[in-house]
C-alpha cells in the first residue's frame, strides 16, 4: 500500500467531519466530490465520464465483472496473477460462469501477445491482466496484446500496480480496474472502474444492487427496474464517500503535477534502484528490459544471501520492503532520493558483508 497523501488525509479528515455536522446538504456536498472523482478517473485512464465510476475496490469491481460475463466461452488468466485477480473468475467459474484457462508466462516472468496468442481457443471470450506485475514489475504490453485477441474478445486489465505513474496503454483496454490506495497513495475504500460502452451492455448486471437501478420505486422488483448507464449498473453498493473523497485529493494532485511529468520521473526513480542494486550484482528479475517496459516495482535477490534476511536488514535502516516468490521487492516511490538510496546502501552493504552469518 502506497501512504497516502498528506493532501488525501486532509479531504478524508474533511469529509467525516461534514458527515459528522450533519447539516443540510452534507451528504450532497460529499456526492459532488464523488461526481468530481470520477471525472477525473475517466481522464487518467481515457475513457469518456459516464464509461467511469468510482467502486469500492479492485476486488468488488472484478467481481462484478467476472460474474456480469455470459456462461459460454473461456477466460484467459495468465499464472501468477495477484489472487484479486484470479479469485473472481475461479469463483463465477464455480457458479456456472466461463471456464478458465491459464496462459504461462515467459521464463523471465513476463507475458506479452505470445504467451496470449498460445492460450487463446475459438472459445475465448475475454483475457484479463495486470497492467504491471505486482511481483516483478512487468509493464504488459496492452496493445500489442489487443492486436492478437481481435477486437471482439474483451480485454480487462487490473491496473492498480502502475495507473497515475506509468504510461498502461489503456486505450487498448475495455474494462480498467484499479484501487486508489496503491500508487495513486489514496488510502482505501475508492477504485477506478471504466468499461466502454460498447462493452457494458454485453455484461449482465448479476451482482448489481439497488444503486444500479437509479430509477427503482420502493415497490419495484429487479426484473421491473430499469439499470444504470454505466459501470455502475455492475457494482452491488455504493462506495464510501470518504474514500471518495481521498481519491478525488489524490487524483488532483495528480492532475496538477501531469502525468508527463509523473510518468519520466518513475522511470528515473526506476533506473536508480536498478543502478543501485547492480553495484551489489543482484538478480534483478527482467535485468534485461527496457525502462518502457517497466513498473514501479523492482524485484531482486542478492547472490547466496535468504531474501527475508534482506528485507529484516533493509527494515531495520528504515527502508519497507517486501518478500514476494523468494525474491525482495522495492516499490520505488517519487519520493525515492539520495536518503533513500543511501539506506539501501547501508543495508545491503551490511547483509552483504555478513553473508550467510547474518542470524
Amino acid at each position: 500500500m502506497g501512504p497516502p497523501l498528506g493532501s488525501v488525509m486532509a479531504a478524508r479528515v474533511k469529509a467525516l467531519e461534514t458527515l459528522a455536522g450533519g447539516r443540510v446538504g452534507a451528504v450532497s456536498s460529499l456526492e459532488d466530490l464523488l461526481e468530481l472523482a470520477r471525472n477525473q478517473a475517466a481522464n487518467v485512464v481515457g475513457f469518456a465520464e459516464h464509461e467511469c465510476a468510482i467502486a469500492p475496490s479492485t476486488s468488488a469491481a472484478l467481481m462484478s465483472v467476472a460474474f456480469a460475463l455470459p456462461s459460454q466461452g473461456d477466460v484467459i488468466v495468465p499464472v501468477g496473477e495477484f489472487p484479486a485477480n484470479v479469485v473472481p473468475w475461479l469463483r463465477a467459474s464455480a457458479r456456472g460462469g466461463p471456464t478458465i484457462t491459464r496462459a504461462s508466462r515467459a521464463p523471465d516472468g513476463s507475458i506479452g501477445a505470445d504467451q496470449i496468442a498460445r492460450a487463446l481457443t475459438t472459445n475465448t471470450i475475454a483475457v484479463t491482466v495486470s497492467a504491471v506485475d505486482y511481483a516483478t514489475g512487468w509493464r504488459a504490453p496492452l496493445s500489442e496484446i489487443r492486436d492478437v485477441i481481435g477486437p471482439h474478445r474483451l480485454l480487462v486489465v487490473d491496473a492498480i500496480q502502475g495507473l497515475g505513474i506509468c504510461d498502461l496503454q489503456l486505450h487498448a483496454a475495455d474494462v480498467v480496474v484499479a484501487g486508489g490506495q496503491k500508487w495513486l497513495r489514496a488510502g482505501q475504500g475508492a477504485a477506478v472502474f471504466a468499461v466502454r460502452d460498447h462493452v457494458v451492455d454485453r455484461l449482465q448486471s448479476a451482482l448489481g444492487g439497488w444503486p444500479s437501478m437509479p430509477e427503482l420505486a420502493p415497490d419495484a422488483t429487479v426484473v421491473s427496474a430499469s439499470l444504470g448507464r454505466g459501470p455502475e449498473r455492475l457494482l452491488p453498493s455504493n462506495v464510501d464517500l470518504e474514500a471518495a473523497a481521498g481519491l478525488h485529493a489524490a487524483l488532483s494532485a495528480l492532475d496538477a503535477v501531469g502525468p508527463a511529468g509523473v510518468h519520466l520521473r518513475q522511470q528515473q526513480v526506476v533506473q536508480s534502484v536498478l543502478e543501485t542494486l547492480a553495484t551489489f550484482d543482484a538478480d534483478v528479475i527482467g535485468a534485461k528490459w527496457g525502462l518502457e517496459q517497466r513498473g514501479p516495482v523492482v524485484s531482486f535477490t542478492l547472490p547466496g544471501i535468504d531474501s527475508e534476511r534482506v528485507r529484516r536488514e533493509l527494515a531495520e535502516q528504515g527502508v519497507t520492503v517486501s518478500v514476494r516468490h523468494d525474491r525482495v521487492r522495492i516499490s520505488a516511490h517519487l519520493s525515492f532520493g539520495d536518503e533513500s538510496r543511501a539506506l539501501i546502501v547501508e543495508a545491503l552493504s551490511r547483509v552483504m558483508s555478513r553473508g550467510e552469518a547474518f542470524p
